[in-house]
């Protein structure tokens, strides 16, 4: 009873003249990007204490990041890329000793971090991550703002491993640093525009930001205080990784210039009909991503994901009442789709299915039967043969290369030496894969050269129209009937889609 009294005698007295720590005494490090003229980061600090009352500690981890020397404003694009080439290598060693400084905490003190990164901060912060994950250490939360790191780097599943509290991944997919990051920097689409991923776990939240080109700081964190303010409201809208920064403008979507491609809950892929190139359009008819062009899958992915997205959170899709604008009739010639009369006097319909209809001129009814120049044919079989090779030789050479720098990328701060053998043989494979490639192109170049002196004796007058009337090709008989056969095809397969 007597050790009772003064154990508790002691533990008042304690209580009285020692101060306590609060459980939610948090300790708040700032990791900043990379230093575009003289930053002091006062201003995200003082939002960060705006956001942190109580926090024991607000801290800049400031880090040696290289500086743009040049006054000249003609000269700044010759030196930022050999600068930001600077500033990631020295990102990637300041990373291990960020970990070793979260390393040396107490277990109480790692309870009590948060670790916040913007920008080139942002990929420290992911990296520092990846070690503490090997260490199995883990602090209280992790936040990322407008992150200059690939949106699909395979250390930022370890963001949520070391973080116990929901990751948090404040993004702005019209950030116009973020572009510069993508078509200069490092040539893909940075976290700092949306998380690449069909697989997004609940502890990985992203807080979507569209009204601003601005990838200054203080913003970002303005943002996610009043995000905070708001009693963190689930985030409703549909999160599209972006290939280019975007900005969400209204489109007409008439359906004339466009091709679609794909769609799932009212979502559209659009294939411009000149260039080939994507864009994805929402069920509001808003532009949430545009870039790439037919030979690049970048858009197409992004919009799997989309897609992934939309069926996690509605469920099936149904059948759009539209659905044969989904279907895309195989042409030569450029077609606008116009709205067309189908039963126009001096067009036959020929063949019919589902509502849409091959149709024939009446003048061109009276050329048949047809000439058949068996040269041409084969020239064209050899011409499409050769298109197909060197679309597939891009593609080829597009894929290793993105393999090679990859692989490059983990052993440039792993093993030197063995970074230097690989660069070597990387090169020199380089040079074999352009060769292969300048190959196919010659022979494609010959190939339509050929074609161009053959000329196709069918004069023949055809189009193919979709149940809305709209013209979608036009041509001579045989390619529109191996198009409306295709066409067929096409609808078959889409019935069984949405049927299953």
């Amino acid at each position: 009873m007597k050790n009772y009294r003064i154990a508790l005698a002691l533990s008042l007295i304690f209580a009285l003249f020692v101060p306590s720590v609060q459980a939610d005494d948090e300790i708040v490090w700032f990791v900043h990007g990379f230093v575009l003229g003289n930053n002091d980061f006062n201003k995200e600090l003082v939002v960060l204490n705006d956001i942190y009352p109580n926090a024991k500690e607000v801290k800049l981890k400031k880090w040696k990041s290289p500086k743009i020397k040049t006054r000249n404003p003609d000269a700044v694009l010759l030196e930022i890329y050999p600068t930001w080439k600077k500033a990631v290598e020295i990102s990637e060693e300041y990373a291990t000793e960020l970990a070793k400084e979260i390393k040396s905490l107490s277990p109480k003190q790692r309870k009590r971090l948060i670790l916040i990164g913007h920008s080139l901060g942002g990929r420290i912060v992911v990296r520092t991550a990846a070690i503490l994950q090997k260490e199995k250490i883990q602090i209280k939360k992790i936040i990322l703002a407008g992150s200059a790191i690939n949106n699909d780097d395979r250390d930022i599943a370890a963001t949520w491993t070391v973080s116990k509290e929901t990751v948090e991944n404040i993004i702005n997919t019209q950030d116009g640093m973020l572009a510069v990051y993508n078509a200069i920097g490092e040539k893909h689409p940075a976290l700092g525009t949306g998380y690449k991923s069909m697989n997004v776990p609940d502890r990985f939240r992203e807080i979507v930001w569209e009204d601003s080109l601005c990838h200054f700081g203080y913003m970002y964190f303005d943002v996610y205080h009043r995000y905070l303010l708001a009693g963190c409201p689930p985030n409703n809208k549909i999160v599209v990784p972006q290939k280019n920064p975007n900005l969400d403008w209204s489109t007409m979507n008439k359906h004339i210039y466009w091709d679609v491609v794909d769609e799932c809950h009212g979502w559209e892929l659009q294939r411009f009909k000149s260039t080939g190139r994507y864009r994805i359009v929402d069920n509001n008819n808003v532009r949430r991503a545009w870039g790439g062009s037919i030979d690049d899958n970048e858009v197409i992915e992004v919009f799997d994901i989309v897609k992934y997205r939309l069926l996690q959170k509605y469920g099936k899709s149904p059948k759009p009442e539209k659905w044969w604008l989904l279907i895309n009739p195989i042409q030569d010639k450029a077609n606008k789709n116009h709205k067309k009369n189908p039963d126009r006097f001096s067009w036959n319909t020929i063949e019919e299915y589902k509502g849409w209809k091959l149709q024939i001129t009446k003048k061109s009814e009276k050329k048949k039967p047809l000439m058949e120049n068996e040269e041409y044919h084969n020239k064209k079989a050899v011409y499409k043969d050769n298109e197909k090779k060197l679309k597939q030789k891009k593609l080829e050479n597009k894929k290793w290369e993105n393999e090679q720098s990859n692989k490059l990328e983990e052993l440039k701060y792993k093993d030197k030496e063995k970074y230097k053998a690989e660069k070597k043989n990387y090169k020199s494979d380089k040079k074999g894969k352009e060769k292969e490639y300048k190959d196919a192109k010659k022979a494609y170049k010959a190939s339509k050269k050929s074609l161009d002196k053959v000329k196709n004796p069918d004069k023949t007058e055809c189009r193919i129209l979709d149940p809305d009337n709209r013209r979608r090709a036009q041509g001579n008989e045989k390619d529109m009937r191996e198009s409306f056969d295709d066409v067929k095809k096409q609808i078959d397969d889409l019935f069984k889609r949405y049927d299953n």
